[in-house]
């Protein structure tokens, strides 16, 4: 059983938590150029690959699970991405940190189905991205529920087990995983979530820290590689209310299958001058909702 934490180990939790939340976007961009990068050795190719057929991408996991923690570094190691990432950067960061020559932290990663977190086993502390707690860090000792103000989302951990819940009641449905997994496990399941979701979109989401601590959510860009399009809203709300503006270019023809080919519709071909717009408009975007922190995470 986790032992009540020094303040000290709380209060260096909560600033590596901070650190690294605000440092960057909620983002899957560099995991998709991972991913990308990782189809074949000619980029410029891959990336016509994946505009073509973004869906083929999947193909490119049983390659990218074979890579080590050090290798995925990209994925997590600079401006922090999905949940995974944050978890994965804040951990490694406090791995070494000591208190009268002891270690005084002993991460454990959960995969809690489609979102990863770190708790500590000597401190009792969970490192979540989700969080909205002042500080973003928070003590959980074993037995107790924690609820996140603003949310739905409760944690729990009791006899080794760590449960997550979206639905505000304790004795609802929850997602459950009582074994630890590594971080490279973590980054690999969070890179094909990434690639399964990609053709879709993917999403940028700026975030920085309140003045009292807390995580905040700013402006939204999705990119959406199969629409072949580029939504831009003011807040996640928004964007699920379908309130966004949409930069579109031009989409492939169709064979007779139904499958792109490699050319483009001409009816919807833009001139330099649409394309200098758009990318002003972009900026324009970034610098009013992005937050104060838009410009240097985008």
């Amino acid at each position: 059983m986790a032992q009540p934490p020094s303040a000290q180990a709380v209060a260096d939790a909560q600033a590596a938590w901070q650190d690294v939340f605000a440092g960057g976007p909620y983002t899957g961009l560099k995991m998709l150029q991972y991913l990308i990068a990782a189809t074949g050795p000619d980029q410029r190719k891959n990336r016509e690959d994946f505009l073509n057929k973004p869906k083929n991408l999947v193909s490119v996991m049983p390659v990218v699970a074979t890579h080590d923690i050090n290798r995925l570094a990209p994925t997590w190691q600079g401006k922090t991405g999905r949940c995974t990432s944050l978890a994965v950067k804040v951990v490694n960061g406090l791995a070494d940190k000591k208190a009268n020559g002891k270690l005084v932290y002993d991460w454990c990663i959960y995969d809690l189905g489609r979102h990863r977190i770190a708790r500590c086993r000597n401190t009792g502390i969970v490192i979540d991205s989700s969080s909205t707690i002042a500080g973003g860090a928070f003590v959980l000792q074993e037995g107790q529920w924690q609820r996140f103000d603003k949310t739905n989302a409760s944690w729990k951990y009791k006899n080794s087990e760590s449960k997550f819940e979206r639905n505000g009641n304790a004795n609802g449905p929850v997602k459950t995983s009582s074994t630890p997994i590594s971080a490279q496990a973590a980054m690999v399941q969070c890179l094909a979530e990434v690639a399964e979701s990609a053709f879709d979109s993917v999403p940028t989401l700026f975030r920085t820290m309140d003045a009292n601590h807390v995580g905040k959510f700013h402006g939204l860009i999705v990119w959406a590689p199969a629409a072949h399009a580029i939504k831009l809203a003011r807040n996640s709300d928004d964007y699920r209310a379908k309130r966004f503006a949409t930069i579109q270019w031009a989409k492939y023809k169709k064979n007779k299958k139904g499958e792109n080919t490699s050319e483009l519709l001409s009816e919807m071909m833009g001139t330099d001058e649409d394309l200098k717009t758009c990318l002003q408009t972009l900026q324009q975007w970034v610098l009013h909702y992005g937050g104060p922190n838009g410009p240097a995470q985008w």
